[in-house]
């Protein structure tokens, strides 16, 4: 939203001054500058549109936002009363990379609010003897009109295109070559946004959805905001994102992880609002993404089934294009190989990304009771492409969770792998009911060794990550005891601190036990951290900020069915300790109670 409060009570001259073109004849604006111009719309006359026009050199983004009065009759002297804005829309932009003051280019655009949107694209799809080919092609009709009295503004159209082409031959029974080549032009769109001033009727008192939302105007600057295709990271029944929050997803987004296809993430299987490798004894089964391997094409640092963002979930974000060719081949049944190479640009701004990978996978079982997994992915990479996120918290704030909430933030994409060659290598084993023994141990050792560029100099960041887990299990008629204990290791170094170094140890000795009292009634009941054997965080780096927790756990589960629903009632007390080991640092203890009455529906329980 532009800032219109101050400039037009006059304060343009302290945060916004005036700029005026310099000798050369034009104005110009360096990395975080941007330059705002204000153009008048003349009253009294009946305008029917609006076009803009400008000569425009480098690299460049154009945005618009109208301001309009909210309420005439109020004194031009009190703009917070009298006007309101509308968000900023991107309407052009250089395409490639450009050099200031080079490629002059003529631009013009016409403004006008979203009355409509209109998809229309095509699809086919084949397989015949080895040879798969897919493609899919979707032009966005945006329609926009002038705001003028009377419906009278001039209506047009500012539509894009998308495509995609996908092809696959099996040369050989092990022996697989394919190729994508996409492109989402940056007008391309979905989504509807209307600046509605009657959407407080909805949100604001006495309408239906009061507290949802706070006000219209504060929440949502008047606006609704209409996705057809949703934001759905985790693949669940709900949106991630939605104008109306109670309809959106109530879980929050833990992306990537349904492996037993239950319909509910395996990092959230309570279903409250916080992940499980946060939570005590949950923790057990569930680890942090820098702890587990995955594929990361868009080298930010985050793997992707993990990732979580405020997009919709196109095969692509919008102002990409590019190409991915591979071929894959399988000489082992229990060995994989692929290489590869995707290119992939911003049509505006003319950031790219380029990869050149190679990736060898040996997976096997033994018996069905063992399982090992091998994985070695070097990538060479150039990539200044941004690509931000959503993370959690670090895991060491979280290590005592008072489950009534978790912090959210943003995280910004560092490009650190602007020119780097990177290396991950994953090695993972686990055996399962040995004479009701079971292990796990998983080591992650990653190496980004950044090369010579015009923004750096050389660098290597290293991360080790390490997860061992063990539990036991005794039955002794309807009682089931079960020890266990995990110990994750987490060191990340970097040779000239363009990332914050830390060396963290975390060790969850536990038993759990489960009573049955009847075939759908069980007394269950954990111990997380012992007299002498405490849940222990410790930071190598930083000692001061070490400590030791106890969690305990005591809960009544009744399983029944109604009406044709899977219903789980528990009832319980749970507390949680923390002591600093510092304790200079005592005021930072931790002693949380919470007696809890829960209903699941469809879910089976866990501790």
């Amino acid at each position: 939203i532009p800032p219109y409060v101050e400039v037009l009570l006059g304060r343009q001259n302290g945060d916004y001054p005036f700029v005026e073109p310099g000798p050369q004849g034009f104005a110009t604006a360096d990395a975080e500058d941007y330059l705002l111009y204000w153009f008048q719309i003349p009253e009294g006359e009946q305008v029917e549109s609006a076009s803009f026009e400008a000569l425009l050199s480098g690299n460049y983004q154009i945005s618009v936002s109208e301001i309009y009065a909210v309420d005439p009759r109020i004194s031009r002297n009190d703009p917070r009363r009298r006007n309101r804005a509308t968000f900023y829309q991107q309407v052009s932009g250089s395409e490639g990379r450009n050099t200031p003051g080079a490629g002059i280019r003529h631009v013009s655009f016409r403004y006008g609010r979203q009355t409509g949107v209109t998809v229309t694209g095509l699809g086919l799809s084949t397989d015949v003897k080895g040879f798969q080919f897919k493609a899919e092609w979707a032009h966005s009709y945006n329609f926009l009109q002038f705001p003028a009295p009377q419906d009278s503004g001039k209506r047009h159209d500012r539509g894009g295109h998308a495509w995609l082409v996908n092809v696959q031959k099996d040369l050989l029974p092990q022996l697989t070559v394919g190729g994508e080549w996409f492109r989402l032009e940056p007008e391309y769109t979905t989504q509807l946004s209307v600046t509605d001033l009657t959407l407080s009727a909805y949100t604001d008192p006495p309408g239906p959805y009061i507290g949802d939302l706070g006000t219209t105007d504060q929440s949502l600057n008047n606006t609704l905001a209409l996705n057809s295709v949703d934001d759905n990271d985790d693949k669940d029944p709900f949106p991630d994102t939605f104008f109306l929050p109670s309809f959106a997803d109530n879980n929050g987004v833990f992306p990537g992880l349904d492996e037993d296809l239950d319909g509910m993430p395996d990092t959230n299987r309570n279903n409250n609002t916080t992940p499980d490798y946060f939570e005590p004894f949950l923790l057990y089964d569930v680890d942090p993404d820098d702890f587990d391997y995955g594929v990361d094409l868009n080298n930010n640092g985050v793997i992707d089934v993990r990732e979580d963002d405020l997009k919709p979930d196109y095969p692509y974000d919008l102002n990409r294009r590019g190409s991915h060719l591979f071929v894959h081949g399988r000489p082992q049944p229990d060995l994989e190989l692929t290489a590869g190479h995707y290119d992939m640009e911003a049509i505006r701004g003319g950031m790219r990304s380029e990869v050149l990978y190679t990736k060898a996978e040996y997976k096997r079982s033994f018996s069905g009771r063992s399982d090992v997994r091998a994985v070695n992915l070097v990538k060479r990479v150039k990539d200044d492409i941004p690509d931000n996120v959503f993370r959690y918290g670090d895991l060491a704030n979280f290590n005592v969770s008072d489950s009534r909430g978790i912090i959210r933030v943003f995280v910004e994409d560092e490009l650190l792998m602007q020119n780097s060659v990177v290396n991950t290598s994953f090695l993972g084993f686990r055996f399962r009911d040995v004479r009701n023994f079971s292990g796990e141990a998983n080591v992650k050792y990653e190496i980004n060794a950044q090369l010579d560029s015009a923004q750096s100099g050389s660098n290597l960041i290293q991360l080790w990550a390490a997860v061992l887990r063990s539990d036991y299990r005794w039955q002794l008629g309807s009682l089931e005891v079960s020890p266990r204990y995990k110990l994750m290791m987490r060191k990340l170094s970097d040779d000239v601190g363009r990332v914050h170094a830390s060396w963290e140890l975390f060790s969850y000795p536990m038993i759990l036990s489960n009573y049955k009292l009847t075939e759908l009634t069980s007394l269950r009941a954990g111990i997380q951290g012992f007299p002498g054997a405490s849940s222990a965080y410790r930071n190598l780096e930083d000692d001061d900020q070490s400590f030791n927790t106890r969690n305990y756990l005591l809960m009544l589960s009744n399983r029944f069915e109604h009406a044709g629903y899977d219903l789980v009632l528990n009832a319980g007390y749970e507390v949680n300790q923390r002591r600093m080991t510092d304790r200079r640092r005592q005021f930072e203890d931790l002693d949380f109670e919470l007696f809890f009455i829960r209903m699941v529906v469809g879910l089976e329980p866990v501790i």
